[in-house]
């Protein structure tokens, strides 16, 4: 393969080496001042950096309160498998770095009370379609007046 340079599993080795993420004892510690969002991802046959490494970089991030996303790539590759995975790395990073939009969260044709429906026939609308707020709360004559959740009306 002449994709990269043998020597940089040298560097990477030393790299991993001689980096320590933990502050005064505590890896959780050593996050403390980052405010960023996390991706780690494991490949779960890399025995230069196996999952479970990963896996405590994560739970120190959790405990730090910080928002991490982990997943790990299957692969029999090996530590190769960050580099010839490539279509399950694409993927996983393009999914992060690229924002959620409205509509991909949204749902679609939700219930819309009248203004003269009960807030308990409300509530079971929002149990039964497994909504929190009802976006639009309608006049009789259709127009938007409102909307009401789980914690009252607007």
């Amino acid at each position: 393969m002449q994709r990269f340079d043998s020597s940089s599993y040298l560097y990477i080795t030393k790299a991993i080496n001689y980096y320590d993420l933990i502050t005064d004892g505590s890896l959780a510690k050593g996050f403390e001042g980052t405010d960023a969002k996390f991706l780690m991802i494991s490949v779960s046959t890399d025995w230069l950096y196996p999952p479970h490494l990963s896996e405590e970089i994560v739970t120190a991030l959790h405990s730090s309160g910080k928002d991490v996303l982990y997943t790990e790539v299957m692969s029999g590759f090996g530590y190769d498998g960050s580099l010839l995975e490539h279509d399950q790395m694409n993927y996983l990073i393009g999914r992060f770095l690229t924002p959620l939009m409205v509509a991909d969260t949204m749902i679609c044709h939700p219930p819309t009370p009248f203004a003269s429906t009960s807030i308990r026939a409300a509530a079971a609308a929002m149990i039964d379609h497994e909504v929190k707020p009802l976006p639009s709360v309608l006049r009789v004559n259709g127009t938007i007046c409102g909307i009401v959740t789980s914690w009252g009306t607007l």
